[in-house]
């Protein structure tokens, strides 16, 4: 789909008031997932160990 139909579509789709927690695996893209598998793993990293979070996390730059 290109960028205009997805959203048109978001459009006319009713969503619900609140997501679930878990994303269900048979929904989510491999991309996707990876991403929230990443950064869960930088939370957990950084719950651990901050300084070795640091390098993962992008911090707002003052403009």
């Amino acid at each position: 789909m290109t960028y205009r139909r997805l959203r048109a579509h978001a459009q006319r789709v009713q969503y619900p008031a609140s997501f679930p927690e878990q994303a269900d695996p048979r929904r989510t893209s491999v991309i996707a997932g990876t991403r929230v598998a990443l950064l869960d793993a930088i939370e957990r990293l950084q719950a651990d160990d901050p300084d070795a979070a640091q390098p993962f996390c992008f911090a707002k730059s003052a403009v």
